[in-house]
């Protein structure tokens, strides 16, 4: 890759980091989707603050499936991913869910 498109890549991964950073604040589906669309497209799910706040897009947008759906697609899970995928929970009052998740948190070792 040349250093040009390395740094293309760079400027394209910040900014679809502001656009969930935005769509966090202003929750909207059409916004989340299409966050999540620009961040496969340029890989940026490959890291957990992405995930995190596409997680949190789609929970406060109300979307709770959705982001359920991409929290069961990582296996790498860390303690704010954790913590993201229950408080969405918890805002969409899932309670049990929520619950659930707190044990299979702390059985996974992950705290």
């Amino acid at each position: 890759m040349s250093q040009r498109d390395s740094y293309r890549l760079y400027t394209q991964f910040y900014d679809v980091i502001e656009l969930l950073k935005s769509s966090t604040a202003r929750p909207s589906l059409v916004t989340a989707t299409i966050a999540h669309c620009l961040a496969i497209e340029i890989g940026a799910l490959a890291h957990l603050p992405a995930c995190t706040s596409l997680l949190t897009a789609y929970s406060r947008a109300k979307y709770f499936i959705s982001a359920l759906a991409l929290f069961d697609e990582f296996c790498d899970r860390d303690v704010i991913l954790w913590n993201a995928m229950i408080n969405a929970a918890v805002e969409n009052k899932s309670y049990n869910v929520a619950m659930q998740f707190f044990v299979e948190m702390t059985e996974s070792g992950c705290y």
